[in-house]
């Protein structure tokens, strides 16, 4: 299940169900995780996203991460 808004105009939207169909991997580091999306029958190259948040003032943590989940 996607779970961030990738592209709302070609539907990749947050709960989007689908396949995963190859996962690829550069150096031993997944990179790029092909996904079938049920409503689409396409398959979208997903790669990671980066999130940034302050936690206290001037400090940041910095999170990157498929934005995937099991369902």
């Amino acid at each position: 299940m996607l779970r961030r808004n990738l592209n709302v105009s070609t539907g990749l939207v947050n709960g989007s169900l689908g396949t995963v169909k190859e996962i690829k991997k550069i150096n031993g580091q997944v990179e790029v995780i092909d996904v079938e999306f049920d409503a689409s029958k396409k398959r979208v190259k997903i790669e990671k996203v980066t999130a940034e948040f302050e936690i206290s003032p001037r400090v940041y943590i910095t999170c990157k991460q498929f934005p995937l989940c099991l369902a």
